[in-house]
């Protein structure tokens, strides 16, 4: 009973992240003005949650975080929108340090609004880098659904934006 309930529990997260896919390639309709340097923060605190443990002296993260965040990192668009493209950014680039890491934040602001979330994992290789935004490709066994970033990427182009995976 408890295989088949978990089963039917991945089964319902998987039919989520697909209704998620195919709304997300929507062009949203109610455009706000978004401070990316507000959602970096608070994705990073969520995603704390993940990689934190609680020893008795106190909290322990495994994860140091470093902020580069430029003044004036603002876009438009729907804010759930974007903030779902940097939690599922954040918690690969943590899943990719599972004993230790930095976690590298950076915003710039040039001709257009660049966010680089980089870390000090255990990198991809090229044949990895070329089919992670395939859905369903996933490298983490039964803990991924290979949707995340697929569904990154569409609601990066929805959002006339590029992504760059090295």
């Amino acid at each position: 009973l408890k295989q088949i309930y978990n089963a039917a529990v991945h089964g319902r997260e998987i039919v989520h992240r697909l209704q998620d896919f195919s709304r997300s390639a929507w062009i949203s309709e109610n455009n706000e003005l978004i401070n990316i340097n507000q959602i970096i923060t608070e994705v990073v605190d969520l995603a704390k949650i993940r990689w934190t443990h609680h020893a008795t002296e106190g909290t322990v993260s495994r994860i140091q975080v470093v902020y580069n965040l430029s003044e004036g990192a603002f876009t438009t668009g729907k804010k759930s929108e974007i903030h779902e493209i940097l939690l599922n950014l954040v918690l690969n680039a943590t899943d990719a340090m599972p004993e230790k890491g930095t976690l590298s934040l950076t915003t710039k602001i040039d001709t257009h609004l660049e966010i680089i979330i980089k870390d000090t994992g255990m990198g991809m290789t090229e044949d990895i880098v070329e089919k992670c935004t395939q859905p369903f490709f996933t490298t983490k066994g039964e803990k991924g659904t290979g949707m995340g970033l697929t569904m990154v990427q569409n609601i990066m182009k929805s959002l006339d934006g590029t992504m760059d995976i090295k």
